[in-house]
């Protein structure tokens, strides 16, 4: 492509979505768009867009659309779509590749229960025989396969079954239209006089003569899709480069890309906006509340909320039940935690670090779990010891309320934990301890905030190289103190310091990225100014809020308590070393206590595995207790999970705008764990690809085994 006089530049992205908002952003200027992708960005109603050319199949190049659906049945049939219940259907199949012409709600939009054919996940292929066997009543009564009978005669594909299921005794087909003129003109013409359409308002229309009849859903094709500034000139570069002039091997090579698949270039008759495209061939699916099949997700920065409404959208192009409303963004996560109990969304992922939050101060359980082993360590030499935590009702609390509980330090009939660890400890910073989200209760014990300082200097951001669009914020003035922009992003700003946003590179960037330029910078102040007022500063105790404005908050906050101030601190150990960096300390002037209480054998930050006392997941999804919704919130989120955890439309787990760990704090899927442990009892998660885990799964892994335990044993 970048051969000779190239006037295209290839610019690499994860996803259409991606894609499409570098041409918002006019960092690119045209791309080419899945029949999915078009949908999905259609249903989010993104202006800046205009489809310039389609993409049709050489051997269908007339025909308006990719392919429309139809439903057929006996010339008989009574009563429109009433008269359907209890009938036998035909049914092409379930397919969970998108990359099928027929995608899930394609083939869902007639009935929500489907014939499997041809599945090719067989999990999911038992689970719907077992619950549903009659699904296959209808199939090949010779084989177990929930398949057709394959007779060798005409289309082998399975819509050509279907109908030929529907001659053999079946009351009706949900089929291709292409396939019923083909078979109704071919090999099935004697039946045609025997069948009719059923149109969607109930009524029918005859097969024979009928050249348009009514159909269910029309999928529009491929298109090449440019940005506005380009919509007009980019047709007539087009037009140069593959009908004019000699041949270059850049102008052969973007053909060979925007023809592939059998494909030829056709213009519309006009040149239109993609929104406005999607509507002259099917009604933007519009979020409806059917039968209380909606349900809330919790959002807590403007990026989170932008991206749910891309998971949102794709669900419903997708057919995906319930749909999904994304909630305005809260202040952080446990102010979503709260305004999931009090019934104002439903359900939110959450790091694990907000596991405690989620089930003992807002009576939350789980839905889901990511997916990650066990054992405890001598904690009594800890006694009075000056402690430091990331955050109040963070893992790292939770752990060491087990171990001790486990090891008889703590006695499991007393359930104030929070006193219990204030009288073990002595002065420690826990931020968040005394905030009324983090404990309603006010059992706090006053030591737990004791050795908590101001954050007078802030550090500079820990900024990820690779994203394209770095997280802001903005300070506020409203008590002198720097807050993170967009409500409050606690999240991201946590992350750093906190497991809760895995990579180092986005841990501490949101929190402080604009700190310098704000009045508390003081620019003016010469060194020796700035290190008189944070001394001043640091003799005042009690700053304990769980943001940076606390010098000690978070996962890198804890390791800076520990250098200045603690005896002993409960952190994450995978980024240390990015940590000590930004705060210029020797990893070699720290050592790891293992799981047997023992100290590792050598100082600094590396360890051998052997050392990590437990393995648990990363995070969950998290809804009300006994909430009716629950069983739903899980089918969406598996659909969700199977179709977007790595398709060329949208993958879910990855960055979004530039930005990780938004709704998932992981990087490709809910089963992306990463390795945490802590200084006593270090807690270890492990790398994993494999889905998501309903939270009444009987066969879980160790990890999500630990987790449940962890709460149990506390509960």
């Amino acid at each position: 492509m970048d051969r000779g006089n190239s006037q295209v530049e290839c610019i690499r992205v994860q996803d259409s979505i991606e894609c499409a908002q570098r041409m918002l952003n006019n960092t690119a200027d045209f791309g080419i768009f899945s029949p999915e992708s078009v949908l999905q960005i259609g249903a989010l109603a993104w202006d800046g867009m205009t489809v310039v050319k389609e993409l049709r199949h050489l051997d269908r190049a007339d025909n308006v659309v990719d392919y429309e659906s139809v439903v057929i049945v006996r010339n008989d049939h009574l009563n429109g779509l009433e008269g359907l219940r209890g009938a036998k259907f035909c049914h092409p199949g379930l397919f969970y590749d998108r990359s099928q012409r027929w995608s899930e709600r394609f083939l869902k939009h007639f009935e929500r229960t489907v014939v499997p054919v041809d599945c090719e996940h067989d999990d999911e292929d038992a689970r719907l025989k077992e619950l549903y066997p009659n699904l296959c009543e209808l199939c090949n009564s010779d084989s177990n396969s929930c398949d057709y009978a394959r007779d060798g005669s005409g289309s082998e594909n399975s819509h050509a079954e279907a109908l030929r299921c529907l001659i053999r005794g079946g009351t009706a087909a949900y089929v291709a239209l292409e396939v019923v003129q083909d078979l109704f003109n071919g090999e099935l013409k004697e039946h045609v006089d025997s069948f009719h359409y059923l149109c969607p308002n109930g009524t029918l229309q005859s097969i024979s003569f009928n050249e348009q009849p009514c159909v269910w859903l029309r999928q529009p094709w491929r298109v090449i899709v440019s940005s506005d500034p380009m919509a007009v000139q980019l047709p007539q570069l087009m037009n140069d480069w593959f009908n004019t002039g000699r041949s270059e091997p850049w102008k052969d090579a973007i053909k060979s890309i925007i023809t592939s698949e059998s494909s030829v270039i056709h213009r519309p008759q006009s040149l239109q906006r993609l929104r406005d495209y999607v509507r002259t061939i099917r009604e933007i699916p519009i979020d409806f509340n059917f039968c209380s099949t909606r349900s809330t997700w919790c959002t807590t920065s403007a990026d989170e909320y932008e991206k749910c409404r891309v998971i949102s959208a794709g669900g419903l192009t997708s057919g995906i039940l319930p749909t999904i409303e994304c909630r305005s963004p809260r202040s952080n996560a446990v102010a979503c935690l709260n305004d999931i109990s009090t019934n104002g969304s439903d359900f939110m992922g959450i790091d694990s670090n907000y596991g405690f939050l989620a089930r003992q101060v807002y009576n939350l359980s789980a839905a889901m779990y990511a997916e990650t082993e066990s054992n405890n360590t001598h904690l009594l030499s800890y006694w009075n010891a000056k402690a430091c935590f990331p955050e109040y009702g963070g893992i790292a609390k939770v752990t060491f309320l087990t171990a001790a509980v486990n090891q008889n330090i703590f006695p499991n009939n007393n359930c104030n934990y929070s006193v219990l660890l204030g009288e073990f400890f002595g002065s420690s910073c826990v931020p968040g301890a005394r905030d009324p989200l983090h404990d309603p209760a006010g059992h706090t014990p006053d030591n737990m905030c004791s050795l908590c300082r101001h954050n007078v200097a802030p550090l500079r951001p820990i900024v990820d190289e690779d994203a394209s669009v770095a997280k802001r914020s903005v300070p506020s003035e409203d008590d002198g103190e720097v807050k993170p922009a967009e409500d409050g992003e606690e999240a991201p700003e946590d992350a750093p310091e906190d497991e809760e946003v895995a990579p180092a590179a986005d841990e501490e960037e949101t929190p402080v990225e604009d700190e310098p330029e704000e009045e508390e910078a003081l620019p003016e102040e010469t060194e020796e100014e700035k290190i008189a007022r944070r001394n001043r500063l640091n003799q005042i105790a009690g700053n304990c809020n769980a943001d940076t404005t606390n010098r000690y908050f978070g996962n890198q906050g804890a390791l800076r308590c520990l250098a200045e101030v603690g005896d002993v601190a409960i952190l994450e150990l995978q980024y240390l070393r990015q940590h000590a960096h930004e705060l210029f300390l020797n990893p070699n002037d720290f050592r790891i206590m293992c799981k047997n209480g023992s100290l590792a054998a050598y100082t600094g930050f590396n360890v051998d595995p052997g050392c990590v006392m437990t393995t648990i997941v990363d995070g969950e999804i998290v809804v009300r207790r006994n909430s009716t919704r629950r069983d739903g919130i899980i089918n969406a989120l598996t659909s969700l999970d199977l179709y977007f955890q790595n398709q060329p439309d949208f993958k879910m787990y990855n960055i979004f705008a530039g930005v990780k760990h938004l709704l998932f704090k992981v990087d490709y899927c809910l089963h992306n764990l990463q390795n945490f442990n802590y200084r006593f009892f270090k807690i270890n998660f492990q790398d994993s690809t494999i889905g998501l885990v309903p939270a009444n799964a009987t066969d879980v892994s160790s990890s999500v085994q630990n987790y449940i335990d962890l709460f149990d044993s506390i509960e």
